[in-house]
């Protein structure tokens, strides 16, 4: 009787596990005009439930000024946190490059040219 309460807990755990990972979502806005796409990486690592964090260089990946930084953790990232018990946390992580102005006037002029 008891292995069966046993089993029926495992069962329950594992059946809730996905109901209860919430899809992380977290947005850091400089106030920049945003540019072009620097970094994208759907499996970031991340360590216990996201205690340790993804480490992502925005600065480094847009080789200059960010102007957004996404994280959030995906329902499949969600997943693979559960059957890990939290020590492997991945995230997907976007960082969108702050537009300089050498593209805004090229966006002006390629607007301008398709008049």
């Amino acid at each position: 009787m008891r292995a069966d309460r046993g089993l029926g807990a495992i069962i329950l755990a594992l059946a809730m596990g996905p109901l209860t990972t919430g899809c992380f979502h977290s947005v850091i806005d400089t106030g920049l005009q945003p540019g072009p796409v620097g970094y994208a990486e759907e499996w970031e690592t991340a360590w216990l439930i996201g205690a340790v964090p993804a480490r992502v260089n925005a600065t480094e990946a847009c080789q200059g000024p960010w102007a957004r930084v996404e994280t959030q953790q995906s329902f499949l990232n969600g997943i693979v946190t559960v059957l890990t018990v939290g020590i492997y946390a991945p995230h997907q992580v976007e960082v969108t490059c702050a537009r300089t102005d050498a593209g805004a006037s090229s966006q002006e002029e390629s607007g301008s040219a398709s008049r």
